[in-house]
């Protein structure tokens, strides 16, 4: 039995927070991320979003997950089943570490690791590739990331909804 800690709140600040760290710092480099939205249709835990013109540009879907019942219950949801449904280019789930197993993950859904402490990591995902040694460190390599972008993107999705997310967070 997994002993949690953190409660859902905690894990979508968390969440909100890694979005907006730069890929450098192990972030998906949002420029805006938001807890909690309310919306017509899917209502994110975390919804984040980075602007620019490269393969990384788009939304993130964060879930919060405290228990495994609940991520079950998730798999019920109408943007489950049909995926063009939901919002998010790029949707992972967050949890307290082995919460959730990597096998038991939607196609394309990504998975966040949040240890006691608090400390991120990516088990799965756009983001989970891993760091390599060079001159100025530890970095990802570029056209790997790029193909794990491309491989974990939900190109058909409800994008109208995302823009009434993103103008009612506005308001």
């Amino acid at each position: 039995m997994i002993q949690n800690t953190l409660t859902h709140r905690e894990l979508c600040e968390i969440g909100a927070a890694l979005l907006r760290k730069p890929e450098s710092a192990n972030g998906h480099g949002c420029h805006f991320s938001i807890v909690e939205p309310s919306c017509y249709g899917e209502n994110p835990d975390v919804f984040g979003i980075r602007h620019g013109n490269g393969y990384d540009v788009g939304t993130i879907l964060l879930e919060a997950k405290t228990s495994h019942a609940d991520f079950l219950a998730d798999r019920k949801k109408p943007h489950r089943i049909s995926p063009e449904k939901g919002i998010g280019k790029w949707s992972y789930f967050i949890c307290p570490t082995d919460l959730i197993k990597p096998d038991e993950l939607p196609e394309r859904w990504g998975l966040i690791y949040v240890s006691p402490g608090k400390r991120c990591k990516y088990i799965k995902g756009a983001m989970a590739v891993p760091k390599e040694s060079g001159y100025s460190g530890k970095y990802r390599h570029g056209g790997k990331l790029e193909i794990s972008f491309s491989e974990f993107a939900f190109h058909n999705r409800n994008v109208e909804n995302e823009f009434n997310l993103l103008a009612l967070a506005l308001a």
